[in-house]
């Protein structure tokens, strides 16, 4: 493979809100199966948000990524951190010529009524994935 070859495989941004399960799982499971298909895969869990310049790193895979895969829990349904993430993308998805990154929740035992009023609202339309 040669690194421009690298640079056009489908770039998916995988994002975590806790590493415990069944969160963990699911992401070890999608991430090896979008590796195997020869996605680029970044993973943005707990530990990368409350890194350093972890929101900036996020922020940046975003701008590039084709896909956001978004697993969301009970605890990710009501976090400012993941909200602000799912914001972001939108905007860029509504904003940009390609219309990436594409959102695709997937609620993890996590009905609808369970995510917070902003977060609903920017994912108003955009069909979930329910995992449980």
């Amino acid at each position: 493979n040669s690194p421009d070859a690298f640079s056009k495989r489908p770039k998916i941004l995988l994002s975590s809100y806790q590493g415990i399960d069944p969160d963990l799982t699911l992401m070890m499971q999608l991430d090896e199966a979008f590796r195997a298909k020869g996605y680029q895969v970044f993973i943005a869990g707990g530990n990368l948000r409350m890194a350093k310049n972890g929101l900036q790193q996020i922020y940046g895979f975003l701008n590039q990524c084709d896909y956001l895969i978004l697993l969301l829990s009970t605890l990710a349904a009501c976090s400012e951190m993941v909200t602000e993430e799912v914001r972001l993308a939108k905007s860029l998805h509504e904003t940009r010529l390609d219309r990436k990154p594409l959102i695709i929740p997937i609620r993890i035992n996590c009905p609808v009524s369970l995510l917070n009023h902003d977060l609903r609202g920017y994912l108003r339309g955009t069909p979930h994935l329910e995992w449980r």
